[in-house]
């Protein structure tokens, strides 16, 4: 008999998998990624400018950022939907999709960027 920790497990990880492989299809068609799942400069730009936003030098265990220079301004963010600012604590957040792309750039970083199928 199967468990319910089973059950949750495999519905997580599938769940995941499927947000993971939008994300990856949207970087790819934006030019972000190319199709072997290696991030491009216009993706790294963007990955540099969102660890700006968050105020990090890394994420997901990508190796660490090497210049603070933002190729991005905080209003051309907003325009794409990877930003939003939060009146009650007065900072800029990822979005979403800002989250998602965010985790596709760092594994495009350490060559583990295609989505398992």
């Amino acid at each position: 008999m199967t468990s319910w920790k089973k059950i949750k497990n495999k519905i997580n990880s599938e769940t995941n998998d499927t947000i993971y492989f939008k994300e990856f299809r949207f970087a790819l068609s934006e030019e972000y990624v190319n199709n072997l799942g290696y991030i491009t400069e216009k993706g790294y730009k963007l990955y540099l400018s969102l660890l700006g936003i968050l105020g990090k030098t890394s994420v997901m265990n990508a190796p660490p950022r090497k210049t603070y220079y933002w190729f991005l301004t905080i209003d051309e963010l907003k325009q794409i939907e990877m930003i939003k600012y939060n009146e009650v604590q007065h900072l800029y957040e990822l979005t979403s999709r800002g989250k998602g792309l965010l985790s596709v750039l760092a594994k495009g970083l350490k060559d583990q960027g295609i989505p398992k199928i």
